[in-house]
């Protein structure tokens, strides 16, 4: 499934991919998608704080 949203994004929607990572409990993957975007600049560490609580 998220593999299909990148695909027809050309932005990766962040919260709908990290919800889709709390929803399944994968939170390797919500950690990597944080850092993987926080490193780029593309989130703020207000995103980081918000998503700490699953990590």
């Amino acid at each position: 499934m998220v593999s299909d949203i990148q695909k027809k994004n050309r932005w990766l929607d962040f919260n709908v991919i990290a919800n889709i990572y709390i929803n399944e409990e994968s939170w390797e993957k919500l950690l990597a998608l944080i850092k993987q975007e926080y490193t780029k600049g593309n989130i703020s560490l207000d995103y980081v704080k918000h998503y700490e609580k699953y990590l």
